[in-house]
């Protein structure tokens, strides 16, 4: 298995709340004044967040801040203004490997629950007997449009 890949290839701008679940993972300043994106995530319920384990497995709990409701990074004001949380807790997967990547998954807790909005809410899940092989899906992020390219201010899906 290899690395894990930062890109969106093919991506284009997605419409502003289509994916109200997509979450910036952010790693704080040395001194916890600002953040910068480090990968994506998707918002389980008001105070969980679904991410992969290398995002977060380097960091302390206090150096990771989620933001929701974001779209687009190279403005302050959007549509509807994004909230970001601290984290009270992270839970990488037990058997979380990193030179291979098997079982690349993390949890992390907010320090307080969030409020949905029109473009924060939970991701729809499918009931745990669904198949869904063969299925279209559909890849959101801010991830590299091409190879060695610039990363995107805006959603990308």
């Amino acid at each position: 298995m290899g690395r894990p890949e930062t890109r969106i290839v093919g991506g284009k701008n997605a419409p502003f709340g289509r994916w109200p679940w997509q979450v910036s993972v952010r790693r704080t300043s040395f001194f916890g004044f600002s953040s910068t994106h480090r990968c994506g995530g998707a918002v389980i319920n008001d105070n969980w967040i679904a991410t992969a384990g290398h995002c977060v497995d380097d960091l302390l709990t206090s150096q990771i801040r989620i933001r929701v409701g974001e779209y687009d990074f190279s403005h302050v004001q959007e549509q509807l203004p994004y909230i970001e949380r601290a984290v009270a807790r992270k839970v990488v997967h037990p058997k979380y490997n990193f030179f291979t990547y098997e079982f690349d998954l993390a949890l992390v807790k907010l320090e307080q629950p969030l409020v949905f909005a029109p473009h924060i809410s939970p991701i729809c899940l499918p009931a745990t007997d669904d198949l869904l092989i063969g299925e279209n899906a559909t890849v959101t992020g801010w991830g590299r449009l091409s190879e060695g390219g610039t990363l995107p201010s805006v959603l990308q899906e």
